[in-house]
């Protein structure tokens, strides 16, 4: 395969028929929604109300939040809907520095301290989830006493822009892998959990009855 210089410091070359693209042309970006208290605190509704918090863990999806509001309430406050399989990011404060992503598989509303990314032109979510992924949003940050995203700045970056047959496989081969990952790391975590829980049992029965004598280690 042929390759050529992107133009991106930090992508470097990429295949010879890949293009590069503004982020303007490839995402509209939609600010979020101040959030009344009365609002706050209903478990179920016609859309999920999407805190900072609602997109911290691991997981790619969101599919759920922990405050929900009607449509009559959407209407009244004239909140913005985030439509389905758009990118949900925060945009504000500590959190921004985290850099934690979302794709929402539903349409939901967005508080004021997150931002979405959503696509204006045909082209693989997943893949520009994962080109994100690796985007620190901080290199966008405002430079002001609270660190925010600049998004004239955002606009104006150059993302890498593959055929959209070739998103597709991108997107599916790094789900794959990193579904495995996933599992590897629950694996692993689960045996530390196991692990701890065997040190405080033998220091237990260390300290309490017999030294000599202890308790067996836990089967995996």
């Amino acid at each position: 395969m042929e390759y050529k210089e992107s133009g991106i410091d930090w992508i470097g070359k990429i295949p010879a028929h890949w293009e590069t693209i503004r982020f303007k042309y490839v995402f509209n970006i939609v600010g979020g929604n101040g959030f009344k208290e009365i609002y706050q605190g209903k478990a179920c509704g016609d859309y999920p109300f999407c805190k900072v918090s609602d997109i911290n863990g691991a997981d790619k999806y969101l599919r759920t939040a922990k405050n929900y509001v009607d449509e009559d309430a959407v209407r009244r406050e004239h909140y913005s809907v985030v439509p389905s399989h758009s990118i949900l990011i925060a945009k504000i404060g500590e959190a921004l520095k985290k850099n934690h992503r979302k794709i929402n598989l539903v349409p939901c509303i967005i508080d004021n301290n997150l931002e979405a990314f959503i696509l204006k032109r045909e082209g693989c979510v997943s893949f520009f989830y994962y080109v994100l992924s690796v985007v620190d949003m901080f290199w966008f940050d405002n430079r002001g006493p609270i660190p925010a995203v600049n998004n004239a700045k955002l606009k104006n970056f150059r993302l890498p822009l593959p055929p959209l047959e070739e998103q597709r496989a991108i997107a599916a081969f790094l789900d794959a892998r990193t579904s495995n990952i996933r599992r590897l790391i629950e694996l692993r975590t689960r045996e530390i959990e196991l692990l701890h829980e065997y040190k405080r049992a033998l220091i237990s029965e260390a300290v309490t009855q017999n030294l000599l004598q202890p308790p067996p280690p836990p089967n995996k």
